[in-house]
């Protein structure tokens, strides 16, 4: 019995840690960047780093063929910020570029601890 229960602990943190590495950010910036452009892709880093593992980053050009391409997926004109869970039909998008560009450059603590939080509870 007790060797059931390791197992099936063990199984739940696997399934646990696959699920929550299901989350994709994806950052949109076009050739030209502003300062807060900059910030966001500065501070998006260092969220997904101390992750370690628990999401990925994409830092998408627009501007090039494939980053147009993704970019129509997303419906994406300009610089932009996505949390991205799930694949397929269980597909969920939260748009976090209106915060990014509120608070990347001016409250970096405050964007790192909601970014953070977003991805955590992206696949809840």
């Amino acid at each position: 019995m007790r060797q059931f229960f390791v197992i099936m602990v063990a199984m739940l943190s696997v399934s646990m840690t696959v699920m929550a590495q299901n989350v994709d950010v994806l950052y949109f910036h076009g050739k030209q960047r502003c300062k807060t452009c900059m910030a966001i892709e500065k501070e998006t880093k260092t969220v997904v780093q101390e992750l370690k593992g628990k999401a990925k980053l994409s830092v998408i050009d627009i501007s090039t063929p494939k980053g147009k391409k993704l970019a129509q997926k997303y419906k994406v004109s300009w610089s932009s910020l996505y949390i991205v869970s799930g694949k397929g039909n269980n597909e969920k998008t939260e748009d976090m570029t209106r915060f990014a560009f509120s608070n990347a450059l001016r409250n970096a603590e405050g964007f790192r601890l909601e970014l953070k939080s977003k991805i955590l509870n992206a696949n809840k």
